[in-house]
């Protein structure tokens, strides 16, 4: 489905994307830093998920939104709510994403987000875990940076 997020890649496939499209176009392409994504899905304020401070499922595509049967990536436009102050749509839901931040300890990367397979509580703007370079899972996520 072309309407749906990139996901399934691993961070090192990202960041190979970025320097090629950052030749072709001649502009520079990263994947956001901790802070800047932080930034983009919070609009700079401290609200714990997008929409606000209250852990509402409805509003983004996490575990316990929907039916089991009716769980999985959708696509981002489904979840009008889950937009940020910035307009970044899917900051809370559906997949969570990698950042160029190293994670402490040097146990990977970090990733923040929620996605469409964790608790709506576990899905908020700030919510960090560590993936390994080169792990692909299908609830992770791709959104990257231009700097002019």
């Amino acid at each position: 489905n072309g309407n749906l997020p990139v996901h399934s890649v691993s961070w090192q496939s990202a960041n190979a994307y970025c320097e090629w499209r950052s030749k072709r176009d001649k502009r520079t392409y990263t994947l956001p830093t901790r802070w800047e994504r932080e930034k983009a899905a919070g609009g700079g304020d401290r609200r714990r998920f997008s929409w606000g401070d209250l852990p509402l499922p409805a509003l983004a595509n996490c575990w316990n939104q929907c039916l089991a049967e009716e769980r999985g990536l959708k696509e981002t436009e489904a979840f009008p709510y889950d937009k940020s102050p910035l307009g970044l749509l899917g900051c809370c839901g559906g997949l969570a994403e990698f950042t160029s931040t190293p994670y402490a300890g040097g146990k990977g990367v970090v990733i923040l987000g929620g996605r469409w397979n964790a608790r709506v509580q576990d899905c908020g703007i700030r919510a960090a875990a560590a993936l390994a370079p080169d792990a692909v899972r299908d609830w992770m996520g791709v959104r990257i940076c231009h700097h002019p």
